[in-house]
């Protein structure tokens, strides 16, 4: 990826792996924490590492503290971190699907209202992408990235706007993407352009 003058739009799709054939994970649901508001997953004959997507097909993620899972049970298993709100928040489809090592069970939240939720760039943004132009991009969850160009740097998100601090270009932030919407396909939209700090003069 390059950083430029110009105003680029940007499309990043994730990289899915297909979801693996119903079987073991059994009796999966979800509770909302009555003084909480914390949304927490328990399942049964749970089979290896047990992550969470939205939808069958989508990203899958780890559980914030994966030893919820001891001997084939995951209890009060959450999505994020407590203090934050991805872990109250409940995906757009009402639904999460939970995935062992061999197969897949699905859950509705109780007292969901299905409808668009505001995406939590932090989270969501996590993961190996594919750019419009054919290429890929991997933002890790420590903020680095690296693209398939060999281009590696960090990144800090502030607001809807991802700041890339590229390796070999001068400047702190020498790029940045901000995030305008979700097509229907599930890919991201974002502007490409040029950081511009404003620093108010006393």
């Amino acid at each position: 990826m390059r950083a430029n003058t110009g105003f680029t739009v940007v499309l990043l799709t994730g990289l899915l792996i297909g979801a693996a054939p119903a079987g073991a994970v059994e009796r999966c649901k979800v509770q909302v924490g009555p003084q909480t508001g914390l949304l927490e997953v328990s399942a049964k004959n749970v089979a290896g590492v047990l992550t969470w997507s939205d939808t069958p097909t989508g990203a899958s993620h780890l559980f914030f503290d994966p030893s919820c899972v001891a001997d084939g049970k995951a209890k009060g298993c959450l999505l994020d971190d407590p203090v934050t709100l991805a872990a109250r928040t409940p995906p757009s489809g009402c639904t999460i699907v939970v995935t062992d090592a061999t197969s897949t069970c699905t859950a509705h939240v109780p007292g969901c209202t299905p409808g668009v939720r505001p995406l939590d760039l932090p989270r969501a943004i996590v993961g190996t992408w594919t750019l419009h132009g054919g290429e890929t991009i991997t933002f890790n969850a420590e903020g680095t990235f690296a693209n398939s160009e060999g281009t590696t740097g960090t990144y800090r998100i502030v607001g809807n706007s991802i700041l890339l601090d590229i390796d070999n270009l001068e400047g702190e932030f020498n790029g940045v993407l901000t995030y305008l919407g979700t097509l229907p396909n599930g890919q991201l939209i974002f502007a490409q352009e040029n950081v511009l700090g404003l620093t108010r003069v006393p």
